[in-house]
């Protein structure tokens, strides 16, 4: 894992320097540095949990019920693809199980907030582990833009307990075909995986169900939330909107934002406000967010996962570009604008959500392997996300509020009394 990493930071160090000169190569890799050298040292450091690890796995044995399948789970991606799969191991629990399984992934704190309410789920470990252990288990599983089994890990004679799971393999093999072209090449085809899934009339949600022969359980999916966070911060019984502006923090770009961030968010809430001056609006995100002046709170790095998730399910809406936050909106039952650009709508979008198409090009995403740092077109600033008027985006998004109701305690309490 050490070595493909810094294979992969190798790689995209030269095409900054090619496509950005001296200035901008030496900022792709002291910015690099600065979010991934830990992370580095920590997975080498993991290793040595392997003895704990395996002593998990064999206690999980001791007591799991007769017939329950231990998988080990390869993932990778941000919050929004590990939602995804989340759903998928709920599903596959729900219909092929009982199964338990450790999940082995970057930046373990994460999965465990993501998966902590899944079924089956023992725990996450740093992915440096997984090629030490994953033989101990009864199925190894990959996910991230594709799902596949290692065939010859398998153990087949312990599976035909479970005929369902032994079928659910038996699918994973025989489906490794049709995606067998964007397997290596991964990220980097995504792109044409993503038309190859959209032209069969599927989408990222549904797609890694598909492969596993198993039925897409809904949207929705129990994450840890911090409710208290809405009356801490002047929210209960307001109507309010949260806002995003960010990006994946395991990608690094060179310039002052990813080519998939729009830029005139701080337009739009304006005209929003201008329209529904009874609208409160929240800022929320990381270290990749711009500040917004024209929200009335920015909640920028203040505030932990579980504090988002409760503040986007109480919101009467979530305005975003594309990204793991409109997923997690998608998991808590909140209606999302979104604008989208290098992204492909049809691929990523929600069908109950506002996915706002970039009025030209879009559909770029992975045509080049900086597609995020650096427009493939060729234009300084990507032509998808500045030609999208905010009058045109703000105007979509008040239609997206008129859905659903008014009063955000409202709304709330109607998702728990659904739940």
């Amino acid at each position: 894992m050490l070595r493909q990493r810094l294979t992969r930071f190798a790689v995209a160090a030269r095409i900054a320097y090619a496509e950005r000169g001296l200035a901008g190569g030496s900022r792709y890799i002291g910015r690099a540095l600065h979010r991934k050298f830990n992370l580095l040292l920590q997975h080498e450091a993991a290793k040595r949990e392997r003895t704990a690890l395996r002593a998990a796995l064999a206690q999980a044995r001791a007591v799991a019920p007769d017939g329950t399948t231990q998988i080990a789970l390869l993932i990778s991606g941000g919050i929004g693809d590990q939602i995804v799969i989340a759903r998928l191991m709920r599903d596959i629990h729900a219909q092929a199980g009982p199964v338990n399984f450790h999940i082995f992934v970057a930046r373990p704190a994460i999965t465990k907030w993501v998966f902590s309410n899944v079924p089956g789920f023992l725990g996450a470990y740093c992915d440096s582990l997984f090629h030490l252990v994953y033989t101990d288990y009864q199925m190894a599983l990959r996910a991230n833009s594709v799902l596949l089994t290692y065939a010859e890990q398998l153990h087949w004679n312990e599976l035909t307990g479970n005929r369902r799971m032994a079928e659910l393999a038996f699918t994973l093999i025989c489906n490794r075909r049709e995606v067998d072209d964007y397997v290596e090449p991964h990220p980097y085809r995504d792109g044409d995986l993503a038309r190859e899934i959209v032209r069969a009339g599927r989408s990222r949600r549904d797609y890694l169900h598909h492969l596993a022969g198993i039925s897409y359980g809904g949207d929705r999916l129990d994450v840890p939330r911090a409710p208290e966070i809405r009356a801490r911060m002047g929210l209960e019984g307001r109507a309010y909107v949260t806002v995003h502006n960010g990006f994946d923090t395991d990608f690094v770009v060179t310039g002052a934002r990813a080519t998939k961030c729009y830029p005139y968010f701080g337009a739009v809430v304006s005209r929003m406000r201008a329209a529904r001056p009874d609208l409160l609006f929240v800022q929320v995100g990381t270290i990749t967010s711009d500040p917004i002046a024209e929200c009335d709170l920015r909640l920028i790095q203040q505030t932990s996962l579980p504090e988002v998730a409760a503040l986007i399910e109480g919101a009467a809406l979530h305005l975003d570009n594309e990204g793991g936050l409109v997923h997690l909106a998608a998991a808590l039952g909140t209606r999302a604008a979104v604008v989208f650009g290098p992204t492909p709508s049809a691929y990523f979008g929600y069908s109950g959500n506002i996915n706002i198409a970039p009025p030209v090009c879009g559909d770029c995403w992975w045509s080049t392997r900086s597609w995020m740092d650096k427009c493939p077109q060729g234009y300084e600033a990507p032509l998808c996300m500045t030609m999208q008027a905010p009058g045109d985006v703000a105007a979509r998004a008040l239609t997206g509020l008129a859905m659903v109701p008014a009063d955000a305690a409202q709304r709330v309490g109607v998702l728990r009394a659904a739940e």
